[in-house]
């Protein structure tokens, strides 16, 4: 922690790399607290890893996922806070590493999470995955579209469900007991009620395809 010498925020921002090659350290980040007229800079004296090993995957429990690790301690995150991902970078970033290691970490720590994949090259992202139960792996677009479709009937039977159990979210009915079920509107018992991850490898290719498969269709 240093004066900010009456030197606003993005000059020590700008700084950044004089300040690491003077020091022989790594910035994290560099933060003001005006109130104080310092500013704090969040270093260390280890570059991060560029791979890593994950350990102990089987005992980070049935909804949470890894997002990544720190210098410090691994950052996880929970599929009841976070139900929707965006992964995005540059080629060759490690989008479709950590998709996989998300597949997998879910599916080894939740024998009920069920998967389907879409994978428009050819099935080869996602190709390690072909075998398991529990997972089906798409690599086409005709097929991509037609069971994408076919989920919205089943997400339509779903609230249906969830409205006649007086229920917000699959979390607050699974949590009721036997008796006290209301089931004369969907087909089906508790269990159905699985979680279902659709997971699409460049979505941008379903998106921007043609072909054989019209727009209407693909919207």
């Amino acid at each position: 922690k240093i004066t900010n010498a009456r030197l606003p925020l993005s000059e020590f921002k700008r700084a950044k790399e004089s300040i690491e090659s003077g020091l022989n350290f790594y910035i994290d980040d560099i933060r003001e607290e005006r109130a104080n007229g310092t500013i704090e800079i969040i270093y260390s004296a280890s570059p991060m890893l560029t791979m890593c090993k994950m350990e102990n995957v089987d005992r980070i429990g049935p909804m949470r996922f890894v997002v990544g690790r720190t210098r410090g301690p691994v950052v996880t995150s929970n599929y009841e806070v976070v139900s929707h991902l965006l992964i995005a970078g540059q080629t060759n970033s490690g989008k479709s590493t950590f998709i996989r290691q998300l597949i997998t970490t879910g599916y080894i720590n939740n024998e009920t999470f069920r998967y389907t994949l879409i994978d428009l090259k050819e099935g080869l992202e996602f190709q390690l995955f072909e075998d398991l139960p529990r997972v089906r792996v798409i690599s086409n677009l005709a097929d991509a579209a037609s069971t994408l479709k076919k989920f919205q009937s089943v997400l339509e039977k779903r609230m249906k469900l969830l409205k006649a159990n007086k229920c917000k979210d699959i979390a607050a009915y699974l949590k009721l007991t036997a008796d006290k079920i209301e089931t004369d509107k969907f087909d089906g018992k508790q269990g159905s009620l699985n979680r279902h991850f659709i997971v699409i490898d460049e979505a941008a290719d379903l998106f921007l395809a043609g072909g054989t498969t019209s727009s209407t269709e693909l919207q």
